[in-house]
């Protein structure tokens, strides 16, 4: 499969597939090749109760609902 990225257009392997739903095209990569293509993680999706995230998060992030 060829993904567009941040330096170029690059071929990887399909190793696996999931699911399908409704609210995503997903492509799940190794740990260190998303370290790679994306060193920083800056947005993560959670379907718990905002408080129960906000008392995970402390003050290392901002909850958004």
């Amino acid at each position: 499969m060829t993904v567009l990225t941040r330096e170029r257009a690059r071929s990887y392997t399909v190793s696996g597939v999931t699911a399908p739903v409704s609210f995503e095209h997903a492509l799940f990569f190794s740990e260190r090749e998303a370290a790679r293509l994306s060193p920083r993680v800056d947005a993560l999706v959670s379907y718990a109760r905002p408080e129960a995230v906000r008392a995970a998060v402390g003050d290392g992030g901002q909850v958004l609902t």
